[in-house]
């Protein structure tokens, strides 16, 4: 990956960026990339003060017990969408293909949220999500997920940056 960026008095941020990528499994092999301008981008602050926001990055499947039953992806888009009312978290966490409600407390750079969903017709389960935001604004951390019938499923939350939509 190439990333080359400039600032130009009249567009703000302008440069290229150059990305490619080999992809292998079992059976093939395939390569994909993407290259173009990058023709205006702005600078803005990121709020540390509180964790209001839409985080997006990807997820990295770390257990499934019992192991024959899962069926999320190993590694797959995330998404994490709070809103911060003075430390008190509500939101919902994203991995394919189940959105989760949570709640939680947020402190300094630092958060834990709950909930709970519906496993199945007859199981519920419990969420966790436990988040340590970087000086940069990324979002690491991990999501636990325990069936009242004993399954579970652990994810890492990979470098989750932050929506640059207001």
């Amino acid at each position: 990956m190439q990333f080359d960026v400039r600032l130009d008095a009249e567009r703000g941020f302008t440069g290229r960026l150059d990305f490619a990528s080999l992809m292998s499994g079992e059976y093939s092999a395939y390569s994909y990339g993407a290259t173009g301008p990058i023709v205006s981008a702005s600078r803005r602050p990121i709020d540390t003060a509180s964790f209001n926001g839409t985080w997006r990055g990807y997820y990295a499947r770390t257990s499934c017990a019992p192991a024959a039953s899962c069926v999320f992806p190993e590694q797959d888009d995330a998404t994490l969408a709070l809103q911060d009312s003075g430390g008190t978290l509500s939101g919902i966490v994203t991995l394919w293909p189940r959105r989760l409600e949570v709640t939680g407390r947020g402190s300094g750079n630092n958060a834990e949220l709950r909930g709970q969903y519906q496993w199945s017709r007859d199981v519920t389960a419990g969420v966790v999500v436990r988040a340590q935001r970087s000086p940069a604004g990324r979002l690491t951390g991990t999501v636990e997920l325990m069936a009242g019938d004993g399954e579970s499923r652990a994810f890492t939350l990979l470098s989750l940056v932050p929506d640059p939509t207001p």
